[in-house]
């Protein structure tokens, strides 16, 4: 019959081969990598596994139609049977009219009999199409399969590829922090000697701190003989050249004539420094300073040593030269008078 020829022709393809990948070695950085491999192994084996169970259940189908073609070629032996019977009962019945009912009665149960295995045949063929769809069915699933575990191994180089280049990105960034920890050892070692430098400083500072004290008092008691004199100056009306004047509507203050800017050290290697110091001066007749006390400032500590700003400050002030203050436009006399001095980095 056709049926067993169609059983014949099936042929089933071999299960896909699993291969299995070898996990990368650990390294320090690559966590993330390793976690997205492993992921892809699952998969992969997941997808295996599928597919070894659609090879059981294609062996299972083989099994299946071996089974209908036992009972089919079965069932045409035995529909070859009756066929035989029912030839031999024709026969007989052609040549005697003998029992002609009880032969009809066999004929007609015979042809019953006939037609019910025809119909099991008939079922068994439908059986064994919808098998056979089946197995067309898994044919195409393991091509999918083989597809999928081709584009996974794909993935899986891209991505050793990919953890090829970070591995070699962490080298480079391994040798930069190298260099920046020798970087960073060299700046402590100059950050050591700059608190040192600073030690020595903090006790200059404390000593011009009782200097400048001893300033303020001094200005204190200079202040008090200012307003005597003021009290004085408004009874003489002769003031001679080189009297101390204090400051009012009838004198002109100095103004600088040579005023270099005093430049200091800043803490930091990378901090600059800009702002000025605010001292009162005391200038003769001639334009020179001849004392000066320190006032206020706008730089802010932690840029430099106050003592330090303070004593570069009172040195450059003895540095200017200013014009002579006057008196009523005419005599020139000393004054006190607050002069603004630019403080900048060397």
């Amino acid at each position: 019959m056709d049926n067993k020829n169609n059983f014949e022709d099936l042929e089933f393809e071999n299960l896909v081969e699993i291969r299995k990948i070898e996990k990368p070695e650990k390294k320090k950085g690559n966590v993330l990598y390793l976690l997205i491999i492993l992921i892809l192994l699952g998969v992969s084996g997941f997808l295996g596994y599928r597919e070894l169970n659609r090879g059981k259940e294609t062996e299972h189908l083989k099994s299946e139609i071996k089974k209908l073609k036992k009972q089919v070629s079965r069932k045409d032996d035995e529909l070859q049977e009756l066929s035989d019977k029912l030839a031999k009962i024709q026969s007989v019945f052609s040549k005697s009219g003998k029992k002609k009912s009880e032969l009809l009665k066999n004929i007609s149960s015979l042809e019953t009999e006939l037609k019910t295995q025809k119909n099991k045949i008939n079922q068994l063929g439908k059986k064994v199409k919808t098998l056979q769809r089946e197995v067309k069915r898994l044919k195409s699933t393991n091509k999918k399969l083989k597809k999928e575990t081709k584009s996974f191994k794909n993935l899986l180089n891209e991505k050793d590829k990919t953890i090829t280049e970070k591995e070699a990105n962490i080298k480079e960034l391994e040798n930069k922090l190298k260099q920046q920890s020798v970087t960073l050892k060299n700046l402590r070692e100059t950050f050591s000697m700059e608190s040192n430098a600073s030690k020595k400083l903090i006790s200059e500072l404390i000593s011009e701190q009782k200097k400048n004290q001893k300033l303020l008092e001094k200005n204190i008691k200079l202040n008090e003989k200012i307003k005597s004199l003021n009290k004085k100056i408004t009874v003489l009306e002769n003031v001679d050249e080189g009297d101390l004047i204090p400051s009012s509507d009838m004198l002109t203050l100095a103004k600088p004539l040579v005023n270099p800017p005093a430049k200091v050290k800043s803490k930091g290697i990378f901090s600059k420094i800009k702002g000025i110091v605010i001292v009162n001066a005391l200038i003769d007749e001639y334009g020179n300073v001849k004392n000066a006390y320190f006032v206020s400032t706008d730089i802010p500590q932690d840029k430099i040593d106050r003592g330090i700003l303070i004593n570069k400050a009172l040195t450059t002030i003895k540095k200017w030269k200013f014009s002579p203050p006057l008196y009523k436009g005419k005599t020139a006399v000393k004054t006190w008078q607050p002069v603004t001095i630019p403080v900048q980095s060397e």
